[in-house]
């Protein structure tokens, strides 16, 4: 009946497996959890301790496959019906979080669970930018049609197999919002339930600021290559950069970008990083990746 999915990367699992595990135990319905090891150099000895428990397949690959595709095997390999996705940093904190998709079922076919965050104070500030970024924006997702999360997220087998992730995308980002737009094309409704699972895995400001340069450069690949014009409208930052680009403004962001980055930058690793620079750096840094690629 119940497949729980987690792909890993250089992260300790075992707590988040076998607190799964347990509840799963404890559910009258056939289950599995693959956890299947993306190329890891760091947590393999501990992870392989999940092999002894019942129901759990543990698999490590020989090489990095990317976050698309390590997702679309394990949707393959699985045996049931009904999967459960999650990124392999989170925990669980309710008793009932299996069973509370399972008693969804026959209310939507995908739903996303969100994502809920630590006390700021449990924290050091190194990491505050992070935090922030979650709390503000990636757990107030819910209703918003052009958001989906992949770190927590339910889809009947037979959804994922018309939609799945997008093999192409092997580096980091925004391979969830593609996956999203997918959903929108193939008219799934998206059901969004409180169902939390706690994002343990912050960065340091200094890694989400590489991170997300990151992902941005493969916006930048998947706008160039793999979306039409009016999926692109779909993705906030696109239109965005569309709209300046009507106006003749890209250039003054990515200048005025340029010009502002050291105090940004300084507000960003603050104790009160602000949401509204963070997306002014991103916007201007997104301008002059285009910038750099097209010349435009």
């Amino acid at each position: 009946m119940l497949s729980v999915l987690i792909p890993i990367y250089n992260y300790d699992c075992r707590r988040l497996i076998n607190s799964l595990s347990a509840q799963a135990e404890n559910l009258d319905v056939e289950y599995e959890i693959l956890a299947f090891d993306d190329g890891s150099s760091l947590f393999l000895e501990e992870n392989r301790e999940v092999k002894n428990l019942p129901h759990v397949v543990y698999r490590e690959l020989g090489k990095n496959i990317g976050r698309s595709a390590i997702r679309n095997l394990l949707a393959d390999e699985a045996h049931y019906l009904y999967l459960v996705f999650m990124d392999c940093d989170m925990q669980v904190v309710s008793d009932s979080y299996l069973k509370n998709y399972l008693d969804q079922i026959g209310n939507a076919q995908v739903m996303c669970g969100g994502h809920i965050y630590c006390r700021k104070e449990d924290l050091s500030r190194d990491r505050f930018l992070h935090w922030a970024y979650g709390m503000k924006r990636e757990s107030k997702i819910k209703g918003n049609k052009r958001a989906f999360l992949s770190g927590n997220f339910f889809i009947e087998k037979n959804i994922f197999e018309k939609v799945r992730f997008d093999g192409k995308i092997w580096n980091y980002g925004h391979e969830d919002t593609l996956f999203g737009i997918e959903l929108m094309k193939n008219n799934i409704a998206v059901l969004y339930v409180d169902n939390p699972l706690l994002h343990q895995g912050l960065n340091t400001n200094k890694e989400f600021l590489e991170k997300t340069k990151n992902s941005l450069k493969n916006l930048f690949l998947i706008y160039m290559n793999l979306l039409s014009e009016k999926d692109a409208q779909n993705i906030r930052l696109i239109a965005t950069y569309e709209k300046l680009k009507k106006m003749r403004m890209t250039g003054v962001i990515r200048v005025l970008g340029s010009a502002l980055k050291p105090i940004i930058e300084r507000n960003l690793n603050s104790r009160y990083p602000s949401m509204f620079l963070f997306d002014f750096y991103k916007l201007a840094y997104f301008c002059s990746v285009l910038h750099s690629e097209r010349k435009v």
